[in-house]
């Protein structure tokens, strides 16, 4: 049985490559010169406390902070060897790629309708079920 050499070594391959991020709130720095390499095809876990800046990382990788006033990131960040803050970058398409799961939870707007008249009942949200 042949080896190719990402089965030899893991992170000849990755999927995504960080180096030298540096991530602001305004003036405020969140996250510090960080450098890592996800391999591809295996997990990856974020742990730590909470307010550590697991959750302001994950938003730099799908560019989620970029809806953020006064935020800023330096450093650079590649998924399969593309530069993700490059300014010819399609965001949603990178967004697609790149889901997140929030950690708190997110009320979305329900319509119901009556089973037995087809009629709307009006909007309510899952909470008020």
């Amino acid at each position: 049985m042949k080896s190719t050499v990402a089965q030899l070594d893991p992170l000849a391959d990755p999927v995504i490559e960080v180096a030298n991020l540096d991530f602001y709130y305004g003036s405020s720095q969140a996250l510090f010169n960080l450098n890592m390499v996800f391999p591809r095809r295996q997990v990856t876990a974020l742990i730590g406390p909470s307010g550590c800046g697991k959750s302001t990382f994950l938003r730099c990788i799908n560019r989620m902070n970029d809806l953020v006033d006064g935020a800023r990131m330096q450093g650079s960040i590649g998924i399969d060897s593309t530069e993700i803050n490059s300014a010819d970058l399609d965001v949603i398409e990178l967004r697609r790629r790149v889901g997140m799961v929030f950690q708190q939870k997110i009320t979305l707007p329900v319509v119901l309708v009556s089973g037995d008249s087809g009629k709307l009942s009006g909007l309510t949200s899952c909470s008020e079920k």
